[in-house]
């Protein structure tokens, strides 16, 4: 168990090191109900935490979060893993001040780490053409389908956004889409020729045929 890696050194007014880990866990799972491998992870985080401080809880305060975190830095840790070390200890410092252990929190003080969000891969000019120039033998589903991916292309919206569009949301003289978003937000964007020919055939070529066929 994680908490016995923690020594039984005095952190407060009567509350050992170990006690404070067993506290702190039971309220990762049951009141934060957080996955298993967060509670491990966020258990030996603060494990290590009272380790740097030799095991004080008092000792705990900005500087000593800040120099530990700065140690992390040092030795190499991913910013994925700062960032949820930061997190921890942030939530760590809140539950001992909410316990009485700290008189103060800490954590309201330290900055935020935050992990690298990457930008998502994207398709180049030829790859996006060679997606959008597919040969069609007219049938429902694949002027459907082109319709679709013209739309997507030309708007950039989201998957979410174009599944739930009906053609009654396609504003064929000004060329734009009605898009309902996130929060229920709508607003409104425009889309090129490609885009509206695409449309064009599914709804007078493909839609019709696909409908008598009771595909929806």
């Amino acid at each position: 168990m994680v908490a016995e890696r923690v020594e039984e050194a005095a952190v407060g007014e009567g509350v050992k090191a170990d006690e404070v880990v067993q506290e702190f866990e039971a309220y990762l799972r049951f009141e934060r109900d957080l996955s298993p491998h967060t509670v491990r992870a966020y258990l030996g985080d603060v494990a290590e935490l009272l380790a740097y401080v030799g095991g004080r809880l008092a000792d705990v305060d900005v500087d000593a979060l800040r120099g530990w975190l700065a140690a992390q830095h040092d030795a190499g840790k991913a910013r994925a893993t700062l960032a949820r070390r930061s997190a921890c200890v942030r939530t760590f410092t809140a539950f001992c001040h909410r316990r009485g252990w700290l008189e103060s929190d800490p954590g309201l003080l330290l900055g935020t780490a935050k992990a690298p969000r990457p930008l998502p891969a994207v398709l180049d000019q030829e790859q996006a053409r060679r997606v959008l120039d597919v040969a069609s033998e007219g049938e429902p589903k694949e002027l459907r389908d082109q319709a679709l991916l013209e739309l997507l292309y030309a708007t950039g919206i989201r998957v979410s956004e174009l599944c739930g569009l009906d053609v009654d949301d396609v504003d064929r003289e000004r060329r734009v889409v009605r898009v309902l978003g996130k929060g229920r937000k709508e607003r409104s964007v425009p889309f090129g020729g490609p885009a509206m020919r695409a449309l064009d055939r599914w709804c007078v070529n493909g839609r019709p045929l696909w409908v008598r066929a009771g595909s929806g």
